[in-house]
C-alpha cells in the first residue's frame, strides 16, 4: 500500500480539477476537432493524434473530414483510398482499424457511434486511452484517458516515484484521475489534463510559472519536477540495412504491394531487399524475391528512416528492368502518386 499512500482526498482532487478546468477554458488552443463534440470527429482526431504532433495533424484532419465527412462515407470507401488519405501520418494500422471500425458502426450500430464506454471500447483499434478520451470529450462521461501527457502531469502532481511504464502505475494514475471528475465537467477536465501536459507540464523542464495548479504540485513544492516521472529506458532500436530499387522500363516504374499483415501492411513500396555485399548479389536478390530481371543498376542515394522500434538504412538504386511475376505492378510515372506509400518511400521519389 506504500505506492498509494500519497493519494489525496476526493476534495483535494476536485479542487485541482476546478482550477485546471478554469485554466483550460480560458487558455485552450483553437483546434478544429474542439469546435464541436461530434463523436465521429472526436474519434478521428484522437486516432490521428496517437504518436503524432498536433501541428502535423491539423491539415490531415481537415482533408480527411472533407473526404470522409461521415462514418458512412468512411465505411463505404476502399481501403486503398483510406490509406492514401492517411499517407504521411505513419502507423498505418490506425487507418486500417478506422476503416474496419467504421464498417462495424454502420453494420452493427445503424451508423450511430456507440455512446457507452463498453461500446466504444469494443470497436477495432480503440484501447483504454482512446475509449476514455471519446467517452469523456464527446459524451461527458467520467472516463479517464491516461496517455503519456497525463501520466507525466499526475506523477508530478502527486510525487509518484514508481515507473510510469509499469501497468500497476498506469492503473494507479487512472484511479487518481477518476477521483478528479466533477459531474458535467468531464470534457474540460480530460482536455485540460491533455493541454497542461502538452503546453506547460512538458518533458524535461516544465513551465511551472505558467501552471494553474503548481501550488498543489508535490514535485514543484519539493523541487523535483525534472526528476519525475520515473520512466524505464527505451529498448535500443534495431537497425535494418536494406536496398530499394527504382526500377524503370518503357511502361513506367515497378512497385510492389506489401503483405496484408505486419509492418506497413497493404501499402505500396519500391521493391525492397536486404542489403548484400556486392551489386551482383543485390541483383540476384531482386530476381529471387520479385522475379525482376535487371538490365542495369546504379546507386543513386541513401535514405535513413526512423520507426518506433527500428531504423531503416536504405541504399537506393536506379535500375532498368522488368518483372516476370504478379508481385510487382508496372505503373506509369504520372499515376505513381495515386498509390499510398509510406514516408520512407516518399523520400525516394526525388530520384525517380
Amino acid at each position: 500500500m506504500e505506492e498509494h499512500s500519497n493519494r489525496r482526498s476526493d476534495a483535494g482532487y476536485r479542487q485541482i480539477a476546478e482550477e485546471l478546468i478554469r485554466w483550460y477554458i480560458r487558455s485552450q488552443r483553437d483546434l478544429p476537432w474542439r469546435r464541436d463534440t461530434d463523436p465521429y470527429r472526436v474519434w478521428i482526431s484522437e486516432i490521428m493524434l496517437q504518436q503524432t504532433r498536433v501541428e502535423a495533424v491539423v491539415d490531415y484532419f481537415y482533408r480527411f473530414m472533407d473526404r470522409f465527412p461521415t462514418v458512412a462515407a468512411l465505411a463505404a470507401a476502399d481501403e486503398q483510398e483510406v490509406l492514401k488519405a492517411w499517407e504521411g501520418l505513419g502507423y498505418y494500422s490506425r487507418a486500417r482499424n478506422l476503416h474496419r471500425a467504421a464498417k462495424e458502426i454502420v453494420d452493427k450500430h445503424d451508423e450511430t457511434f456507440p455512446g457507452t464506454l463498453a461500446g466504444i471500447r469494443s470497436l477495432p483499434g480503440i484501447g483504454p486511452y482512446t475509449a476514455g478520451a471519446i467517452a469523456s470529450i464527446a459524451y461527458d462521461l467520467p472516463a479517464p484517458a491516461v496517455d503519456g501527457n497525463v501520466l507525466r502531469v499526475v506523477s508530478r502532481l502527486d510525487g509518484i516515484e514508481s515507473d510510469v511504464m509499469l501497468p500497476a502505475t498506469k492503473k494507479d494514475v487512472t484511479e487518481r484521475v477518476r477521483h478528479m471528475y466533477i459531474y458535467g465537467k468531464a470534457n474540460p477536465l480530460t482536455q485540460g489534463l491533455m493541454e497542461l501536459g502538452a503546453l506547460v507540464c512538458v518533458p524535461g523542464t516544465p513551465h511551472c510559472d505558467d501552471c494553474p495548479v503548481s501550488e498543489y504540485c508535490r514535485a514543484y513544492i519539493e523541487g523535483r519536477q525534472e526528476d519525475l516521472p520515473v520512466r524505464s529506458p527505451r529498448q535500443k532500436q534495431r537497425i535494418d540495412k536494406l536496398c530499394a530499387g527504382l526500377i524503370r522500363n518503357e511502361g513506367g516504374i515497378l512497385i510492389a504491394k506489401r503483405p496484408e499483415t505486419g509492418m506497413l501492411a497493404n501499402l505500396w513500396e519500391f521493391p525492397l531487399v536486404e542489403r548484400s555485399r556486392s551489386r551482383k548479389q543485390i541483383v540476384e536478390t531482386f530476381q529471387d524475391q520479385y522475379a525482376i530481371e535487371i538490365d542495369s543498376m546504379e546507386k543513386t542515394g541513401h535514405v535513413r528512416h526512423v520507426f518506433t522500434h527500428r531504423i531503416w538504412e536504405v541504399d537506393v538504386y536506379r535500375a532498368r528492368g522488368s518483372a516476370a511475376s504478379d508481385r510487382c505492378r508496372e505503373v506509369p510515372l504520372a499515376e505513381l502518386d495515386t498509390y499510398p506509400m509510406p514516408n520512407v518511400f516518399q523520400k525516394m521519389k526525388k530520384w525517380v
